[in-house]
């Protein structure tokens, strides 16, 4: 017979999808869920701390992950690809400061997305 494993809240959180974590930082969780979802983003300036900008933010990051996943082209615009990038190491950045030095040469794209200009556009 086969051991259970223990339902654990890093195996909870680890098996939502990145889907459900930005619905969360909808317009229809901000009375009952924004004031301590806020605090998920220690790092983030205050004045860019609303739910609205981190909505924004991490949605557009879920659309370009998707695009990936679902093997869609993401080499449209280079300003796009670089973009993108950013938003991504912004968003790692708010979220927690370990984790974005931990994943920084994840990151080092200029020279693939240089090399790759001319396609790009």
């Amino acid at each position: 017979m086969r051991e259970k494993k223990a339902i654990t809240p890093g195996k909870v959180i680890a098996e939502l999808s990145f889907g459900f974590w930005t619905s969360l930082l909808d317009s229809r969780f901000e009375k009952t869920l924004w004031k301590n979802l806020r605090l998920s983003f220690p790092n983030c300036p205050k004045k860019l701390r609303q739910r609205k900008t981190m909505s924004s933010k991490f949605n557009g990051i879920r659309k370009f992950r998707k695009r990936i996943f679902h093997h869609e082209s993401v080499s449209w615009n280079y300003s796009a690809l670089t973009n993108y990038r950013d938003e991504i190491i912004e968003g790692i950045d708010w979220l927690d400061k370990e984790l974005l030095n931990w994943s920084e040469e994840l990151f080092k794209t200029d020279s693939i997305i240089e090399k790759h200009k001319e396609i790009i556009g």
